[in-house]
């Protein structure tokens, strides 16, 4: 780095074998051409897809998280708004800029999601991140600033989450109703 700018330039090494990338959850861009996958050792990794041949060629390697990759989910609306979240066992939670490989944003929550589902109102260009998990609750996050915007819960039955899944009925525009099972 030189005297007046704040290029930083990372690089990461390893030894006579590369890391195992052993895939623990993927994403798949909208425009079919980035396909993103995280692993058990906590990095992810950025491959360019052709969508014609369907090859891929590895083109970033993100490292952020300490513990396995539970889940990615993208985090906006707008095709030139490449941005995904991780988060990891650990309750690690990272925003990602797909164009650069840069991490946007980073918290550590006590929670562990194992499914993040982006939710976008009719008309609407703001994504929320509907989370489930090792809790007994939904969390409604911001993707961009990871805070948690609300909490969807039960007082009858704690621990009644299993599966989830967000719905938006094709005539009540701006309404959504949570699945749950």
């Amino acid at each position: 780095m030189t005297a007046g700018t704040s290029l930083v330039v990372p690089i990461v090494l390893w030894g006579r074998i590369a890391p195992t990338h052993c895939i623990s959850c993927i994403y798949l861009s909208r425009d079919q051409k980035t396909l993103v996958t995280g692993c058990y050792d906590g990095q992810i990794c950025l491959w360019q897809v052709d969508p014609e041949t369907l090859k891929m060629t590895p083109r970033c390697l993100l490292v952020g998280h300490t513990a396995p990759i539970m889940c990615l989910s993208r985090a906006s609306v707008i095709m030139e708004q490449n941005f995904i979240v991780s988060s990891s066992e650990s309750g690690e939670m990272c925003t990602w800029d797909l164009v650069d490989g840069k991490c946007r944003e980073a918290v550590k929550l006590s929670s562990v999601h194992t499914q993040m589902l982006p939710y976008v109102s009719a008309g609407g260009e703001d994504v929320r991140l509907f989370c489930s998990g090792y809790y007994p609750e939904v969390l409604v996050m911001d993707p961009f600033s990871l805070e948690v915007l609300f909490t969807l819960s039960s007082r009858v039955h704690p621990d009644w989450i299993s599966a989830l899944h967000v719905l938006r009925p094709a005539k009540r525009k701006g309404r959504f109703y949570v699945h749950t099972s």
